[in-house]
């Protein structure tokens, strides 16, 4: 599982840094280390708290085995396929 985490953000990371330093900021040559670097940075950064954050909440609850939106009233539980789906919802 994680070497598909990092191939996931890596690739990721890849594509938008190329697409940023040739299309975005526009310096010749991409790889000149004064932009690189940070932005390379920033977007790694932004990953990772982006991806702790979900699995922080994802681990939380599995582990307690309370969702938020089991105290939602019905009325906003049952909007849209769930009506479908679970008639006896609302």
């Amino acid at each position: 599982m994680l070497m598909h985490t990092l191939g996931v953000v890596g690739g990721a990371a890849t594509g938008v840094i190329c697409y940023a330093m040739l299309l975005i900021i526009r310096v010749h040559p991409w790889w000149h280390a004064q932009y690189f670097i940070p932005t390379l940075g920033m977007l790694l950064g932004n990953c990772i708290s982006g991806g702790s954050v979900g699995l922080s909440a994802v681990m939380e609850e599995l582990t307690t085995g309370y969702s938020p939106y089991t105290s939602l009233p019905c009325s906003l539980k049952c909007k849209c396929s769930c009506q479908i789906r679970y008639r006896h919802c609302c």
